[in-house]
């Protein structure tokens, strides 16, 4: 990473106010051929210490991390652990581990828990599916303070979450300023050297910002410094273990955010199409994001040449409508493909008998299809509608009806799967996906009665509820 990027990331982060110091350095954890640090880093291992004993945790339940060293070193976790600094607070839980299973649990869905050890064995997660990685982080980097506060942070915001509190307590606040700070000492002490620790305490930092709504445009600098990161560390660091987790767990909000923002991502490269996919195959998923990569840039040009029509911009615009159409081929090839891998329809239509004016709900086996289907339907919807801006350039173009369901009724499909994401038994993991599809729908809908449209309304009042629980992005 240049010199430049290294304090990029650090003046994103800095934070006014004294900071907290670490008390300890990462040390070998004892595991054996090598030790879990140079494992995931991609280091050589010097050796071990012959007094050490590693001892992994667990997701279920509430069995505690334990790190077995020498006398001393009990005592100084022991010092830590009853710190108050150094405890979640009495409101939520007394050990960082009840903090790390309530992340799991609200982002993970039940069934997947048992198989969090094989990495090819659980489901893709538009939003969190990362966390899996938390309990084996805090055992690696249990001397360091940054990533339990992190997780302490996210756990605080998932309880007022759960308790629909409508502004953030102190508390929180308190815990957010804290992990930032924590954040800005240790990037300034590592250099330019950064670790999955830093990665997944960003990352942390980066749902409680998008769960709890402080800024319109916070969670989009989290994101920038994330970038900033994996970007130094390399495509081939991220083809297995930990960080390919992270990578994976983290890529459709940098999917996101470039889309949102009009600006071309590093994920597009080939390197980071096929390099952290390198020894573990992509999802369909993963497959649909390298597609939805390649619209940025696209929509950064569609932009311009609307603001800006010059001499060349009717070759301009057959070469964006001709890319446009190719992004939308290449989409409608991976539902065929994705049908292939299913037995049975991927999604049907349930009749809303509660309702008046009886909505239809789509119901899907489930939340990976829908993750899946949903955003193929927005990424598809995007397509289609900025196609049709650009034939607006001409003069003597219409927009009639039938253009307009083009793009209107891929959105509304993603309405009307909706109720089915905010499902009370998808915790988290189910809600926390319909941000960009709403962002989606609320931007297309409103364009569309701009340009002459009827009004749309499809499941209004469950579109106004996920929007005011903050499952909405704000761009």
């Amino acid at each position: 990473m240049s010199a430049k990027h290294a304090e990029i990331i650090k003046l994103e982060y800095k934070y006014s106010g004294s900071g907290l110091t670490r008390k300890c350095r990462r040390q070998c954890d004892g595991s054996r051929p090598s030790c879990s640090q140079c494992r995931h880093t991609g280091r050589i291992c010097a050796g071990y210490p012959p007094d050490f004993e590693f001892v992994s945790a667990k997701v279920y339940g509430r069995q505690p991390i334990r790190s077995i060293r020498s006398t001393t070193k009990k005592s100084r976790m022991t010092r830590r652990t009853t710190n108050p600094e150094n405890c979640l607070t009495r409101t939520l839980t007394p050990a960082i581990q009840d903090a790390a299973n309530l992340i799991i649990r609200s982002y993970v869905p039940e069934n997947e828990i048992p198989w969090l050890n094989n990495i090819r064995n659980t489901q893709p997660r538009i939003c969190g599916g990362w966390v899996v990685t938390l309990p084996e982080l805090l055992v690696v980097y249990n001397s360091d303070e940054l990533l339990p506060a992190a997780v302490k942070t996210l756990a605080l915001s998932i309880v007022s979450k759960q308790q629909h509190r409508r502004e953030t307590s102190p508390t929180i606040r308190q815990f957010y300023g804290s992990t930032l700070r924590l954040l800005q000492q240790s990037l300034t002490q590592q250099g330019s050297g950064y670790t999955a620790e830093h990665l997944a305490a960003m990352m942390c930092l980066t749902l409680t910002e998008l769960m709890l709504g402080t800024e319109n445009d916070a969670w989009m600098v989290h994101i920038d410094g994330i970038s900033a990161m994996v970007q130094h560390q390399g495509s081939a660091f991220f083809a297995k273990g930990i960080p390919h987790r992270l990578f994976t767990g983290f890529r459709p909000l940098l999917v996101f955010k470039a889309i949102i923002s009009r600006s071309s991502s590093f994920i597009a490269e080939q390197q980071w199409v096929s390099g952290p996919f390198r020894d573990i195959p992509a999802t369909p998923m993963q497959n649909l994001l390298t597609e939805a990569v390649a619209l940025p840039p696209i929509l950064r040009r569609l932009d311009l040449l609307l603001s800006l029509q010059t001499a060349n911009s009717d070759s301009e615009k057959e070469a964006l409508e001709i890319t446009l159409h190719e992004i939308l081929q290449r989409l409608r090839m991976w539902e065929e493909e994705y049908q292939g891998t299913r037995i049975g329809p991927l999604y049907w239509a349930l009749e809303d008998s509660t309702s008046q004016c009886k909505d239809v709900r789509l119901w899907f086996d489930d939340v990976t299809v829908a993750n899946a289907l949903t955003h193929y339907w927005a990424f598809t919807a995007i397509c289609l509608l900025h196609i049709q801006k650009l034939q607006l350039l001409s003069q003597l173009y219409i927009l009639d009806d039938t253009a307009r369901l083009g793009y209107l009724r891929p959105l509304i499909k993603v309405c009307q799967s909706i109720p089915f994401l905010l499902q009370e038994s998808l915790s988290l993991y189910g809600p926390s996906s319909v941000a960009f599809l709403l962002s989606t729908v609320v931007d297309t809908f409103r364009w569309n009665e701009e340009h002459g449209g009827t009004e749309v309304i499809v499941h209004e009042g469950v579109v106004d509820y996920a929007k005011s629980q903050g499952f909405y992005f704000k761009s």
